[in-house]
């Protein structure tokens, strides 16, 4: 039986995604015993998305240092520390604006980055099925074009 490309690909792909959630699951583990935090999410917990869910840029689970579009785990409300339901997986952008800006404003802009996003997006796949027309409609009138 021969495997093509494309499916030696998508299995390195999902090994590496496995490859970053323990990584990543040991990471958080230490960092919340450093900072006397809860943590009580198991690999099960760590979603590894194709896109961010915000920026819906791909993200790269093969970079070796950090980058814009590598993933990184965020919580929802950081006093909770890291447990089911209280954390995603993001863009390292993603994270960096909400460093920056915190939660409660990033969280008011979420809407208007999506929406850009979302255009972009459509912009850069303009075959995108018909169905989206009314999602096209509504992003250009949020965003004011």
């Amino acid at each position: 039986m021969k495997v093509s490309a494309d499916e030696l690909w998508a299995a390195a792909v999902e090994r590496r995604k496995i490859t970053w959630a323990r990584r990543t699951l040991h990471q958080v583990r230490h960092k919340a015993k450093e900072r006397q935090l809860v943590c009580s999410i198991t690999l099960a917990d760590i979603d590894t998305p194709i896109l961010c869910p915000f920026s819906l840029r791909k993200l790269n689970y093969f970079n070796r240092k950090r980058d814009w579009d590598s993933p990184c785990l965020e919580r929802y409300e950081p006093g909770l520390g890291y447990v089911k339901g209280n954390v995603f997986t993001a863009s390292y952008w993603i994270s960096s604006v909400k460093a920056g800006r915190g939660w409660g404003v990033f969280e008011a802009e979420a809407e208007k980055i999506l929406a850009e996003a979302l255009k972009v997006y459509m912009i850069e796949h303009p075959s995108i099925d018909p169905a989206l027309a009314f999602l096209r409609k509504q992003i250009n009138d949020a965003l004011g074009d």
